[in-house]
């Protein structure tokens, strides 16, 4: 009877740890898109910035040539 509670026991513990691991990986995948997506809307606002700081040249670039 004391082998078939520890097998139980060892069943239940060694599911447990896979719930627990699935439910980890998905925050962490959760996680790194949060990331990436936040990365690229920040690349996405510099590239605009460079673009604006590139027309403000060319702009100051062609009243110089006047």
């Amino acid at each position: 009877m004391a082998v078939l509670s520890d097998v139980i026991f060892l069943t239940a513990f060694v599911f447990l740890n896979m719930m627990i691991g699935a439910i980890l990986e998905v925050m962490s995948e959760e996680q790194n898109a949060q990331e990436a997506q936040k990365a690229h809307a920040e690349r996405d606002e510099i590239v605009k910035q460079l673009h604006n700081v590139q027309h403000k040249l060319d702009e100051l670039t062609a009243k110089l040539e006047r």
